[in-house]
């Protein structure tokens, strides 16, 4: 008992959430269901950086409060004028790894990468190829762009960047003619490329 007054869950910083759900403690339901709602009643407040920080830990975890990730959600979709692609693409990741599938954040998002995918890293191209695929959302436009990016820029990817890049390529049917150059920057590294790979691992 003394443990769980100490966490003071209704007082708790977006910031411990990660180390709460990482604790033994954090398996008591009690407790857990206190910090949820405690960051439930504090989405209101969040700015879209931690709303991002939210998801993601939620997804590292593997935690799906129904509550807690609608308000965000709505959230989100409230103030996604205000979000950076980068953010954008944060949360959608995040709803990736939950299986969280939403249209509106998917075309918001989406459709501004196809416009300009410049605010991306590598790691962050092969992270909307892996939200394509997880989600099965097909933008022809952003995918068009994904395989340009990637052929211009695949010898500079990492082998779990170009698997992720591929693996999405393959699963929406992309022409052969369009990935051939991609697939031969894999052939060059060894017989891995296309493996299916754990967007957690």
């Amino acid at each position: 008992t003394t443990a769980l007054q100490a966490l003071k869950p209704k007082n708790m910083r977006v910031s411990e959430l990660r180390a709460v759900l990482a604790s033994p403690l954090a398996g008591i339901k009690e407790l857990r269901r206190e910090i949820l709602e405690a960051m439930t009643d504090t989405v209101h407040r969040m700015s879209p950086e931690v709303m991002v920080v939210v998801l993601n830990t939620l997804a590292e975890y593997q935690e799906q409060p129904e509550e807690l990730l609608d308000e965000v959600i709505a959230r989100v979709e409230e103030k996604s004028f205000r979000m950076t692609p980068n953010e954008g693409l944060g949360v959608l990741y995040a709803l990736a790894r939950l299986e969280k599938f939403n249209l509106a954040l998917l075309k918001y998002f989406g459709n501004q990468a196809a416009v300009d995918i410049s605010p991306f890293s590598l790691q962050e191209l092969s992270h909307w190829a892996e939200v394509l695929r997880r989600l099965n959302f097909r933008n022809q436009k952003l995918l068009d762009i994904l395989v340009k990016a990637t052929t211009w820029r695949g010898e500079s990817m990492s082998d779990e960047q170009l698997n992720a890049m591929l693996l999405c390529f393959k699963h929406f049917e992309v022409s052969k003619e369009s990935i051939l150059p991609i697939e031969e920057i894999a052939g060059r590294r060894g017989p891995h490329g296309g493996e299916e790979k754990s967007i957690d691992a």
